[in-house]
């Protein structure tokens, strides 16, 4: 696949919807279905032991 440079939403939107018309690519979205959780990096989920 090729490097595909993205500049506005619209442009996103239209990327994405390109690549899920090709059957050989299996698309997966990595999101949150609640809008108050807050993405953080991993070391910031370290528990005081």
């Amino acid at each position: 696949m090729s490097e595909i440079i993205i500049k506005n939403v619209t442009q996103f939107v239209e990327a994405i919807r390109n690549i899920a018309k090709n059957d050989q690519i299996e698309l997966f979205f990595r999101g949150h279905a609640d809008r108050a959780y807050v993405a953080e990096p991993v070391i910031f989920e370290i528990k005081n032991i």
